[in-house]
């Protein structure tokens, strides 16, 4: 199991970029890309620390219900009416499996929202470098090339990440292409070696451990990992990116 130590979520202050001096056709994208580095800001390092925070969460409760659940085992069914008593030892029992496999199923989708959100700051990444790329004047005020460069860096950090990005945005449109696959020409007979091969291939996105999740497709694994050392890392990728856009910024403040 793959243990996470969360800490307190940092402010991280994204660039402004100064509009004095550039041309006019320029201001807008000086603004846009201000507007762009503070969501990268934002999403990055407070919407990851909240998932982790939440992942956290539900592996501490979780925890505490199966050593509740260990403990009623060793106790029993109170003495008394044995229906009765063992009527709630069975419904007390049930109810801490119940909340167990609820925490581990909120860890999975706060997971899959971290994954999604690396791949939104990924994206925001390439929308800034784009956006620079139609300037002019803005362009040289900027180190566009490292920029570009530091933003790959975050696909090398959490490898198949566009990958396993679709997979679970899209999970349902593969079922459909189940469906469509035999739509027009169905199997002239059936058989159970079709009906299995078709369930190998098929898209699965599981956890696999608290913060991490599997995504096999088409005979492929991929394997996700979220923990502080993961967003310590895209912190540090983030702030590099931001260092690119020092000489076109505002002072800090103004």
């Amino acid at each position: 199991m793959r243990e996470h130590t969360s800490k307190e979520v940092r402010v991280v202050f994204s660039p402004i970029l100064s509009v004095d001096d550039l041309p006019e056709d320029e201001k807008y994208q000086a603004v846009l890309i201000s507007e762009l580095l503070a969501r990268l800001s934002e999403e990055l390092i407070k919407t990851l620390s909240h998932d982790l925070q939440l992942i956290q969460h539900a592996k501490d409760a979780a925890e505490q219900a199966e050593r509740d659940k260990l403990a009623l085992h060793e106790r029993g069914p109170a003495p008394g009416n044995r229906f009765e008593e063992g009527l709630n030892y069975s419904m007390a029992v049930t109810g801490l499996a119940r909340t167990i496999t609820s925490l581990e199923h909120w860890a999975h989708i706060a997971t899959k929202d971290a994954l999604l959100t690396i791949f939104h700051c990924r994206e925001v990444c390439v929308a800034v470098t784009d956006t620079l790329q139609q300037t002019r004047k803005l362009r040289k005020c900027v180190d566009l090339d490292n920029a570009i460069a530091i933003r790959k860096e975050i696909c090398a950090r959490v490898p198949n990440l566009v990958s396993m990005r679709h997979a679970v945005a899209h999970h349902g449109d593969h079922e459909r292409d189940r469906v469509e696959k035999y739509r027009d020409e169905a199997p002239d007979e059936f058989s159970s070696a079709i009906l299995w091969n078709d369930r190998m291939l098929q898209r699965q996105i599981r956890p696999s451990g608290w913060g991490c999740l599997s995504v096999r497709e088409d005979n492929e694994t991929m394997e996700f990992a979220f923990d502080q050392s993961l967003i310590d890392d895209l912190e540090l990728i983030i702030v590099r990116f931001f260092d690119c856009f020092a000489s076109a910024s505002r002072p800090l403040g103004t």
